[in-house]
């Protein structure tokens, strides 16, 4: 089986986010030429970080590769709102396009985004 790796570019502006794939099959890798903040968590599928210890957030980096067959991935992004100011975002970048959430509609302080049949990159 062909295996497809994509380079992802995470940029959070927020007091937290996740990013989560929910296509059947796609996996995360750490960029191993990458240097998280000690507030990043891993799991086979997404990640979450958080400046839980902040009191003004800044906006972060993350560079992760996607694998998987090749075909479009679904994901989904969870943000806060940065409280009153209601700023927040996170954008999420791979073969060429960039995918935003930067929505302002909660009431709850919780933000949540989905994205569906987002293409890949090349295989290796």
């Amino acid at each position: 089986m062909i295996s497809f790796t994509t380079h992802a570019t995470i940029e959070i502006s927020s007091d937290w986010a996740s990013f989560q794939l929910i296509s059947p099959g796609a996996t995360i890798e750490k960029d191993p030429y990458f240097r998280y903040p000690t507030d990043t968590e891993f799991s086979k599928t997404g990640l979450f970080f958080s400046q839980e210890k902040c009191t003004v957030s800044k906006k972060v980096v993350l560079k992760i590769f996607i694998i998987n067959d090749g075909s479009p991935v679904d994901f989904a992004t969870n943000r806060g709102d940065e409280s009153q100011n209601r700023s927040g975002k996170i954008s999420v970048t791979f073969a060429g396009n960039t995918y935003v959430d930067d929505d302002v509609t909660s009431d709850d302080g919780l933000i949540s985004r989905t994205f569906y049949g987002v293409p890949v990159g090349a295989a290796h």
